[in-house]
């Protein structure tokens, strides 16, 4: 009788523990992973179903602000590239892990996804090269960006996941590039500063927009002769030369290589992600 009283009481406990365990991540949560592994307003989207996070194979526009929106955000935007490319790097899940749905589609109305439409995930979505990004802002008061922000733009015109990227200033109301022209390594540890980073520098081997291979160019540059001491806050701070005495080609933008955790798509500070076991 002891013994089955034992067993019993083992059984109601782990009954509890499971459904504690079920209650810490409710099905349907989702999250945003960066290529460290670490939750993220933008980065490769995996949503709890089934009792595990797995990716999401193929998704629409609707669906990705209501990502954003459980996660606090105000708009969300899929991915403009491939998730093995996406930024400058590869986010795809690992080949084996956990697919929880494909062409999930929402009206970007709904609150949660279970409001939503998808499918089960098939063969098609076993390589992982399907799996979709998401990156999430947060609108501003007065709808723009404010002059004087900064963004790094990766080689396929999405926002740099890695830290290494074109930079950009909001100047006048429209983004421009930062002539490589009079940039002083000051200057660039405090646009990487000033985006949320460590530090930074201008990216080793940069040849006319190239780094890498690759051709990071897209506007011809509206501010030049960016001298930072590398103590101003940002870097409207230091000196400039900016509109009709800007004399530099395309190819002549900043490519930098910021070390650390920042936001690089010109949104303000990160905002927490929620923490999900």
């Amino acid at each position: 009788m002891a013994a089955t009283l034992r067993i019993l009481i083992c059984f109601v406990c782990f009954a509890v523990q499971c459904r504690s365990e079920d209650a810490v991540v409710p099905a349907g949560s989702v999250r945003l992973l960066d290529a460290s592994g670490a939750a993220s307003s933008v980065g490769l989207l995996e949503v709890y179903m089934d009792g595990a996070f797995g990716t999401v194979c193929g998704m629409d526009s609707g669906a990705a602000d209501v990502v954003c929106r459980m996660q606090g955000y105000d708009h969300g935007s899929v991915g403009s590239s491939a998730c093995s490319s996406y930024g400058g790097t590869n986010l795809c899940g690992k080949l084996g892990s956990t697919i929880a749905m494909k062409d999930l589609q929402c009206g970007g109305g709904e609150m949660e996804l279970s409001g939503c439409k998808w499918t089960a995930a098939d063969e098609s979505c076993t390589s992982h090269d399907m799996d979709a990004v998401v990156f999430c802002t947060v609108a501003t008061r007065t709808g723009v960006y404010a002059d004087g922000t900064l963004r790094l733009m990766s080689h396929d015109g999405s926002p740099s996941i890695d830290g290494a990227g074109r930079l950009d200033m909001f100047r006048a109301g429209v983004w421009g590039s930062v002539c490589s022209e009079g940039f002083m390594p000051g200057s660039a540890a405090v646009a990487c500063k000033q985006m949320g980073f460590n530090s930074g520098q201008q990216l080793a081997g940069t040849t006319r927009c190239i780094a890498n291979g690759k051709y990071f160019c897209a506007n011809a540059p509206h501010v030049a002769e960016v001298s930072c001491s590398g103590r101003e806050l940002e870097i409207t701070s230091c000196p400039f030369e900016q509109g009709e005495d800007v004399f530099c080609a395309a190819n002549e933008g900043v490519i930098l290589d910021c070390v650390g955790d920042g936001e690089t798509f010109g949104a303000p500070a990160k905002m927490s992600s929620p923490r999900l076991a």
